[in-house]
């Protein structure tokens, strides 16, 4: 019997989530099916139920709450969470107190009070909770991790993570403008703290400054979102969205194994938008691209005039294979580029993600970003926030164990996790 899932959300990201589970219906019949979509405005769960039947060749259920589909879904084994952040910490929980597994949509919630509920009631309930974090997924990531772990350019010494673009411009939508719903520095940082951490492990101490630049986005016209999965949305955006969340963070990192790095997120720079990834070592230098768009990784020997090229950067990491599936969907076990486009880098990893659960589910084996993983790098980026409020460094640990917690009060009581 394949396993029975429930998309809660049916907004953009869950249009794009129906596409993983359509991407995975393909490559690995009858493993997963989609029984059921929830979301509280019940037309946007009728439209996603109907591009449902139209993608995968039956409709799901269509429900308004996580109770009524889990009364009313016969043999229902997991959901996958894509609501507002938000909400994550409400929702996975409850989900488990209800019997089942879960995905979840990053960031596993906005502070750490919220992402301690999900893991004490996923270790209380015995069931998985996956986080939805794809920038590791990618062939790319993958490889570069290879590369590292084979020192390609010697020791890492030193990291550069920078990303400017956005102006004044909406993110999206709205709500990721908002400070208790993560804001925009949560929202896109946690995707390069899961990488930074995945590439080169733990954070030790963060110092960081932040501010508000744009406290007005405007709704930009045309498409303007991954895909276009949210366009049509647009028309109940306001024509100007009140920010409250900060919008530039710059951070100085101190990883426990002595690699010092910079992260900084502005987004609300103006003019052509820019990123920059690069792994110093102590012979050589390792640059990726964007996750999601198949560029090659480019690796920099000491001495040498030009990057490697991809069959000498392959010799570098002769035992690296990407897992099977993500092999069969991105072309090849050993790859140094790919080509796909964004919308079918999304659903393939996605479909991964949904796959990996439902082994998961089938074995009792560990998923790879747990919610002790997800907490961790939603802590890097809330470590920055938290010095900046301070405004001294603060160890990663004081974060996590609420010792550092003057940035995330407010929030926590707009939750409801803290009197």
């Amino acid at each position: 019997m394949p396993h029975r899932f429930a998309l809660i959300g049916c907004g953009g990201m869950g249009r794009r989530h129906l596409r993983g589970f359509a991407t995975l219906a393909q490559v690995r019949p009858g493993l997963v099916e989609l029984a059921a979509v929830v979301d509280v405005a019940e037309e946007r769960a009728a439209f996603l139920a109907g591009e449902a039947e139209e993608l995968l060749g039956r409709r799901p259920a269509v429900f308004q709450t996580l109770e009524a589909a889990a009364r009313g879904t016969p043999d229902l084994e997991a959901v996958d969470i894509v609501t507002v952040a938000s909400t994550h910490h409400v929702l996975a929980p409850q989900a488990l107190e209800l019997g089942l597994h879960v995905l979840v949509e990053k960031p596993v919630a906005v502070t750490v009070r919220g992402g301690r509920r999900v893991i004490d009631t996923a270790r209380r309930t015995g069931k998985l909770v996956s986080v939805a974090e794809n920038y590791r997924r990618d062939p790319m990531a993958r490889l570069a991790r290879a590369l590292i772990d084979a020192r390609a350019v010697g020791v890492p010494r030193s990291v550069l993570d920078l990303h400017f673009g956005g102006g004044d411009r909406l993110l999206i939508t709205p709500w990721r403008h908002l400070r208790e719903e993560g804001g925009p520095i949560l929202d896109v940082g946690v995707h390069n703290a899961d990488l930074l951490l995945y590439l080169l492990g733990p954070l030790r101490r963060v110092s960081g400054q932040a501010r508000l630049s744009e406290p007005e986005r405007l709704v930009p016209q045309g498409a303007a979102s991954p895909g276009g999965f949210y366009e049509r949305f647009r028309g109940d955006f306001p024509a100007v969205v009140q920010a409250t969340a900060p919008d530039i963070l710059m951070m100085h990192l101190e990883f426990a194994s002595g690699v010092w790095g910079e992260l900084v997120l502005d987004m609300a720079a103006h003019g052509a938008g820019s990123a920059t990834h690069v792994v110093y070592g102590n012979d050589g230098r390792l640059d990726l691209p964007g996750m999601r768009r198949g560029l090659p990784l480019s690796v920099w020997p000491d001495g040498a005039p030009e990057p490697l090229g991809d069959a000498a950067i392959l010799e570098r990491v002769p035992q690296f294979q990407l897992e099977p599936l993500v092999a069969e969907l991105f072309g090849g076990p050993r790859l140094a580029r790919y080509d796909r486009d964004f919308p079918a880098a999304d659903r393939n990893l996605l479909a991964t993600e949904i796959e990996e659960l439902a082994r998961s589910i089938e074995t009792g084996t560990p998923v790879e970003v747990g919610p002790a993983e997800g907490l961790a790098a939603v802590a890097v980026i809330l470590a920055g926030l938290e010095s900046a409020e301070a405004g001294r460094p603060v160890a990663l640990e004081q974060v996590l164990d609420g010792t550092v917690n003057a940035y995330q009060a407010d929030i926590d009581r707009t939750l409801g996790l803290r009197a």
